[in-house]
């Protein structure tokens, strides 16, 4: 994804897993795996709403929380599988700008390349001072970075434990 000029807040990271892209798809290619990828931090519960396949269009709601405890939905945008899966998520009910987040998967050397990319939308008007007065209470610019590379590093556990 590449940065919009009315983002926010961008950040992108990777890791390399030794195994298949197929293998890592098994686990970032389903959202209902995001509490164990997270360890609960932020995201503490997550279900599928939609019924059917996974795909475009596919809507997850979770119960998340930093700072205070809100509920968020999702919604798959993109979905290749064994390449990409790119979402976007909001709190639910709040006027404010939906972030979109991703995986990408590139096999490299017998393995893959496995990079996580979130884009935080800038709000505007009443909701922009809001996001910008709750940025400065969770520092997302030290902690998105840090969470994000936090999971990648229990994904790449989780795939390789069970090739």
């Amino acid at each position: 994804m590449q940065p919009e000029p009315t983002d926010f807040l961008e950040y992108q990271c990777s890791i390399a897993i030794d195994a298949s892209p197929a293998r890592a798809f098994s686990i970032v290619g389903d959202l209902e795996n995001t509490v164990e990828w997270t360890g609960g931090r932020p995201v503490r519960t997550i279900r599928k709403t939609t019924d059917g396949p996974i795909g475009v269009g596919t809507r997850y709601r979770s119960g998340e929380k930093i700072t205070m405890s809100y509920g968020a939905d999702s919604e798959i945008v993109e979905y290749r599988p064994n390449e990409l899966i790119m979402w976007r998520s909001k709190p639910v009910g709040e006027r404010v700008p939906y972030h979109r987040w991703s995986f990408q998967l590139r096999p490299v050397d017998g393995g893959t390349l496995l990079i996580h990319n979130v884009r935080a939308a800038r709000a505007r008007g009443f909701m922009g001072m809001v996001q910008r007065l709750g940025f400065l209470f969770t520092h997302p610019r030290t902690t998105v970075p840090a969470n994000m590379d936090r999971v990648l590093v229990r994904i790449k556990e989780m795939v390789e434990q069970n090739k």
